[in-house]
Protein backbone atom coordinates (compact mmCIF):
# COMPACT_ATOMS: atom_id res chain seq x y z
CA UNK A 1 0.00 0.00 0.00
CA UNK A 2 1.38 3.41 -0.99
CA UNK A 3 -0.17 6.69 0.15
CA UNK A 4 0.64 10.37 -0.15
CA UNK A 5 -0.39 12.12 3.07
CA UNK A 6 0.14 14.91 5.58
CA UNK A 7 -1.47 12.86 8.34
CA UNK A 8 -3.55 9.75 8.00
CA UNK A 9 -4.84 6.91 10.12
CA UNK A 10 -4.54 3.40 8.74
CA UNK A 11 -5.98 0.11 9.90
CA UNK A 12 -3.68 -2.80 9.08
CA UNK A 13 -4.58 -6.48 9.18
CA UNK A 14 -1.90 -8.95 10.32
CA UNK A 15 0.94 -9.17 7.74
CA UNK A 16 -0.31 -6.07 5.89
CA UNK A 17 2.15 -3.20 5.39
CA UNK A 18 2.50 0.41 4.28
CA UNK A 19 5.52 1.68 2.33
CA UNK A 20 6.60 5.26 2.99
CA UNK A 21 8.83 7.06 0.47
CA UNK A 22 11.31 9.84 1.30
CA UNK A 23 10.20 9.59 4.89
CA UNK A 24 12.82 11.54 6.86
CA UNK A 25 11.04 13.31 9.73
CA UNK A 26 7.82 11.30 9.36
CA UNK A 27 6.20 9.97 12.53
CA UNK A 28 4.71 6.52 13.00
CA UNK A 29 2.35 6.17 15.97
CA UNK A 30 0.94 2.81 16.97
CA UNK A 31 -2.56 3.46 18.32
CA UNK A 32 -3.44 -0.23 18.75
CA UNK A 33 -1.70 -3.51 18.04
CA UNK A 34 1.95 -4.11 17.20
CA UNK A 35 4.08 -2.82 14.32
CA UNK A 36 7.47 -3.67 12.90
CA UNK A 37 9.22 -0.70 11.22
CA UNK A 38 12.30 -0.95 9.01
CA UNK A 39 13.95 1.91 7.17
CA UNK A 40 16.58 2.34 4.44
CA UNK A 41 19.87 3.52 5.90
CA UNK A 42 19.06 2.37 9.44
CA UNK A 43 20.56 -0.92 10.61
CA UNK A 44 18.05 -1.09 13.49
CA UNK A 45 14.50 -2.37 13.07
CA UNK A 46 11.84 -1.20 15.51
CA UNK A 47 8.83 -2.90 17.10
CA UNK A 48 6.15 -0.49 18.33
CA UNK A 49 3.37 -1.39 20.73
CA UNK A 50 0.20 0.50 21.56
CA UNK A 51 0.92 4.15 22.38
CA UNK A 52 4.50 4.15 21.09
CA UNK A 53 5.79 6.66 18.51
CA UNK A 54 8.80 6.52 16.19
CA UNK A 55 10.21 9.48 14.26
CA UNK A 56 12.01 8.30 11.13
CA UNK A 57 15.46 9.86 10.91
CA UNK A 58 16.73 8.64 7.53
CA UNK A 59 15.73 9.53 3.98
CA UNK A 60 14.67 6.79 1.61
CA UNK A 61 11.89 4.28 2.09
CA UNK A 62 10.43 2.73 5.22
CA UNK A 63 8.07 -0.19 5.69
CA UNK A 64 5.49 -0.28 8.50
CA UNK A 65 4.41 -3.92 8.91
CA UNK A 66 1.54 -5.08 11.13
CA UNK A 67 2.49 -8.00 13.38
CA UNK A 68 -1.18 -8.21 14.45
CA UNK A 69 -4.39 -6.24 13.78
CA UNK A 70 -3.18 -2.64 14.23
CA UNK A 71 -4.24 0.98 14.02
CA UNK A 72 -1.50 3.43 13.06
CA UNK A 73 -1.27 7.21 12.57
CA UNK A 74 1.26 8.35 9.96
CA UNK A 75 2.32 11.99 9.88
CA UNK A 76 4.72 13.65 7.42
CA UNK A 77 6.77 16.65 8.52
CA UNK A 78 5.88 20.10 7.29
CA UNK A 79 8.22 20.89 4.41
CA UNK A 80 10.26 24.06 4.57
CA UNK A 81 9.36 26.47 1.79
CA UNK A 82 11.74 26.54 -1.15
CA UNK A 83 13.54 29.79 -2.04
CA UNK A 84 11.08 30.18 -4.92
CA UNK A 85 8.12 29.84 -2.50
CA UNK A 86 9.68 32.47 -0.22
CA UNK A 87 10.24 34.84 -3.14
CA UNK A 88 6.65 34.31 -4.33
CA UNK A 89 5.28 35.04 -0.84
CA UNK A 90 7.39 38.21 -0.63
CA UNK A 91 6.18 39.33 -4.06
CA UNK A 92 2.53 38.71 -3.08
CA UNK A 93 2.98 40.75 0.11
CA UNK A 94 4.52 43.59 -1.92
CA UNK A 95 1.66 43.54 -4.44
CA UNK A 96 -0.89 43.46 -1.62
CA UNK A 97 0.76 46.53 -0.06
CA UNK A 98 0.73 48.32 -3.42
CA UNK A 99 -2.93 47.41 -3.89
CA UNK A 100 -3.78 48.90 -0.48
CA UNK A 101 -1.81 52.08 -1.25
CA UNK A 102 -3.43 52.51 -4.69
CA UNK A 103 -6.89 51.87 -3.25
CA UNK A 104 -6.35 54.50 -0.54
CA UNK A 105 -5.14 57.11 -3.08
CA UNK A 106 -7.44 56.43 -6.03
CA UNK A 107 -10.25 54.16 -4.78
CA UNK A 108 -13.87 55.08 -4.05
CA UNK A 109 -13.16 56.41 -0.54
CA UNK A 110 -10.39 58.69 -1.86
CA UNK A 111 -12.63 60.04 -4.61
CA UNK A 112 -15.49 60.70 -2.16
CA UNK A 113 -13.19 62.51 0.29
CA UNK A 114 -11.86 64.73 -2.55
CA UNK A 115 -15.44 65.63 -3.55
CA UNK A 116 -16.25 66.60 0.01
CA UNK A 117 -13.06 68.72 0.28
CA UNK A 118 -13.81 70.42 -3.07
CA UNK A 119 -17.40 71.18 -2.04
CA UNK A 120 -16.22 72.72 1.24
CA UNK A 121 -13.65 74.87 -0.61
CA UNK A 122 -16.32 76.12 -3.05
CA UNK A 123 -18.55 77.42 -0.27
Amino acid sequence: MNRKFDQTEVSLAPDQFVTLHDCKGSRVQCNRGSLWVTQDGDATDYVLGTGQVLELEHGGDAIVFALMQSEVTLKQPAHAPSPLDSFGNMLLALLDGMNTWIGARFGPQAINSRKVRNLRGAM
